[in-house]
């Protein structure tokens, strides 16, 4: 009777044994050992050296260390710090989150007052509470007069405007102003314009000033363009009605958790169970220490995100001041799609195909099928800690706004940049899309399961290599700090799953899942939302 990981296995190479016939690579027999350490006996539940040298090794690290840092640094310090002029930057306001959020309860306010007379109190009080703790509170306090004219009607609009104006009078007369007097006079103008507007005056308004208001305001200026239309107008039946669609599209996914939360307590249950079972096998075998090649892997992806950002900077100064950044994303998505090949470095380094396939688990495992849904168990098992790493980061935004209003700070709300992505229009955020469902699975889970993970395995253990795999993972996404925890902990259920199954069938499948489904939800509420 053969031992669990008998070198004499397919996985071993150069036994001449025979090889599953579910490998599409034939991958059991590879010989090579290109750019290897001199080859050792095989050791008994060890796969053999990786290709590669110490010295190389080395050299491997310190870049992915450097590349990393200078990569994180990139990431946190991209749309902070010193500013353009605001002639020099083409900013969409559609993507502020003032704006979608206040399009969205337009429209939700309007069918929930229609379900349960008086809720648009609730919605008000909502977005009061966003833009008191916003960065810009009184252009968001103006925002929200605009939601409160469709839910509560005209005067209430010109009260909040009446107190937005008296806020701009005492920041001016304030000793540290955090209003500039062109913003001043701006909100100041776009209040009169809404006065006149609510009340009763839309026709005496030029077509600069109503420009104006959509320039600045994105879609609740438009939303307020319309203001006293009759119902059936088609411009205004499109900027605020539909809003029964988006309460139905939001309790299906209400009913979706419900649904999964049970099948995932079970999942992470029976995942419990088995890893604690004595003399449990995982389908993973880690190499024997040695080899370069998968951490020089890492490297140069990090070398190439790294290259793509600034290429991407280059070309946003090429185009010149005030393009659209709409233009500006879908450059950066579309040029990101190369970076994929990075994947196939061993190649470039003489490591055969089949050989890689194998090494990274681009196989079949227990058949594709199987793996797929063991992809999708290994997701609804990780779904418990996934919910517990949500609940710490609310726990800490919250403990983090508190700490600065006590401070008499205004909070810096967490950024997530995939809002601004999405929000962006055009054919931009199927491009996202296709990034976060399709190109983010493959590449990330062949450099961070595929490659690192593999190469922490030959020298730790599974927790340790889960971890730091998770860390790279997690840290290496353009998230605020307070956002990246969640990301960290998908990152250490995929490592987990490469573990268990070997192939990366079922990481890729539950990172896919994962994405497609949040994308999904995101791209139907923005739809509309218009």
């Amino acid at each position: 009777m053969q031992t669990p990981h008998d070198p004499r296995e397919p996985h071993a190479p150069g036994t001449g044994h025979k090889v599953d016939p579910r490998d599409p690579w034939g991958t059991g027999s590879s010989s090579a050992h290109t750019l290897q350490d001199p080859v050792d006996p095989p050791i008994p539940g060890r796969d053999t050296k990786d290709p590669g040298t110490p010295g190389a090794r080395s050299i491997a690290w310190v870049l992915v260390l450097v590349l990393f840092g200078l990569t994180f640094f990139m990431t946190q310090c991209e749309g902070k710090g010193s500013k353009a002029p605001a002639e020099a930057v083409a900013v969409d306001p559609n993507s502020e989150q003032s704006v979608v959020m206040g399009a969205m309860f337009v429209k939700l306010g309007r069918a929930f007052e229609g379900m349960s007379p008086g809720s648009s109190g609730e919605v008000l009080k909502a977005l009061d509470e966003f833009a008191r703790d916003s960065q810009e509170p009184l252009k968001d306090s103006l925002r929200t007069a605009i939601v409160a004219a469709e839910l509560t009607g005209p005067t209430s609009a010109i009260d909040r405007l009446d107190a937005v104006e008296r806020g701009i009078e005492a920041e001016l007369a304030a000793d540290e102003s955090t209003l500039t007097p062109e913003q001043a006079e701006s909100l100041t103008h776009d209040s009169s314009l809404l006065k006149a507007i609510y009340g009763g005056n839309l026709d005496g308004l030029t077509q600069d000033e109503r420009d104006g208001l959509v320039t600045r305001h994105g879609r609740l200026g438009s939303i307020a363009l319309t203001f006293g239309l009759p119902a059936s107008d088609p411009v205004r039946v499109a900027l605020v009605e539909g809003g029964g669609t988006l309460v139905a599209v939001l309790l299906g996914f209400l009913g979706l958790i419900l649904l999964v939360i049970p099948a995932s307590l079970v999942c992470a249950t029976i995942a419990i169970v088995r890893m604690t079972k004595p003399g449990k096998k995982t389908a993973f075998v880690p190499p024997t220490q040695g080899g370069s090649v998968y951490i020089e892997m890492l490297a140069i992806f990090l070398f190439s995100f790294i290259l793509l950002k600034l290429a991407i900077g280059l070309v946003a100064a090429m185009l010149g001041p005030g393009t659209d950044p709409g233009t500006i994303m879908t450059v950066g998505l579309i040029a990101q799609w190369p970076v994929a090949l990075v994947v196939l470095w061993p190649l470039l380094r003489g490591v055969p195909l089949a050989e890689h396939a194998r090494r990274v688990g681009w196989t079949r495992g227990k058949g594709i099928v199987r793996e797929i849904l063991a992809g999708i168990f290994g997701y609804l098992a990780g779904l418990p800690l996934l919910f517990a790493a949500f609940a710490l980061t609310m726990l800490v935004i919250i403990i983090q706004s508190a700490i600065e209003h006590a401070a008499g700070r205004t909070p810096t709300p967490p950024n997530n940049p995939i809002l601004d992505v999405a929000t962006s229009g055009g054919i931009t955020p199927f491009l996202l899309f296709a990034l976060a469902a399709i190109w983010a699975p493959f590449t990330e889970e062949t450099i961070f399961r595929g490659s690192l993970f593999r190469h922490l395995r030959s020298r730790r253990g599974l927790l340790l290599s889960a971890a730091v795999s998770a860390l790279f993972f997690g840290l290496i996404h353009p998230y605020s700090p307070a956002l990246m925890l969640p990301v960290i902990t998908l990152g250490f259920n995929f490592a987990l799953m490469r573990e268990w199954r070997g192939s990366l069938i079922a990481p890729i499948t539950a990172h896919a899942l994962h994405n497609g489904t949040i994308m999904t939800l995101l791209l139907l509420v923005l739809s509309q939302i218009g």
